[in-house]
């Protein structure tokens, strides 16, 4: 099952979702939002019955912030993520991302 998180970006609601997929290995988040949303993040993800630790892998489909914002604090609690190769790079090092 897939289940919408909205992030309620900036108070408005349906603008940055995150994507929780339940699997028989646990639950796989598609996306993270940016940073700035991370404790709408933990109560979507509290909301759907998962800790914030349960969340083993994070799947991103690109690196604008909107989207892969808050894939480092998933990072540094174990969490592997999945981004492009072109991509990774800019995640490691958000410098030239941020400044555009």
């Amino acid at each position: 099952m897939i289940k919408i998180i909205d992030l309620n970006f900036q108070g408005h609601s349906q603008t940055v979702a995150a994507f929780l997929i339940e699997t028989s290995a646990g639950p796989v988040l598609l996306e993270t939002g940016p940073h700035s949303m991370w404790s709408n993040l933990v109560r979507g993800v509290n909301a759907a019955g998962y800790d914030m630790s349960d969340i083993r892998h994070v799947l991103l489909t690109h690196i604008h912030l909107d989207h892969a914002g808050a894939s480092w604090a998933l990072a540094q609690q174990g969490a592997t993520v999945y981004v492009h190769p072109v991509g990774a790079p800019h995640l490691i090092d958000p410098e030239r991302l941020m400044a555009s």
